[in-house]
């Protein structure tokens, strides 16, 4: 009998409301910064404190605290 070992890489974030929470990176759609973090205006359609927003393959949303760019470092496996 073989034994078969998957690795999962979650990579952690920081909700709008502190929360931290686990992606899995091969479920990333999209990654965009919110006005907030672009504008310094208020968000319409994020909380505020978001300053980017995680697209999903299921269509679903996660608006997070960090920068879009450290999302993307950390979607690429060069920061923890």
């Amino acid at each position: 009998m073989d034994n078969i070992i998957v690795a999962v890489t979650l990579i952690s974030l920081t909700l709008a409301d502190g929360a931290i929470f686990s992606i899995n990176p091969q479920y990333v759609v999209r990654v965009y910064p919110t006005k907030e973090a672009v504008e310094g205006g208020v968000n319409q359609l994020m909380v505020k404190g978001a300053r980017c927003v995680i697209t999903m393959t299921d269509g679903k949303f996660n608006a997070v605290r960090e920068p879009c760019e450290v999302v993307k470092l950390k979607l690429e496996g060069k920061m923890k």
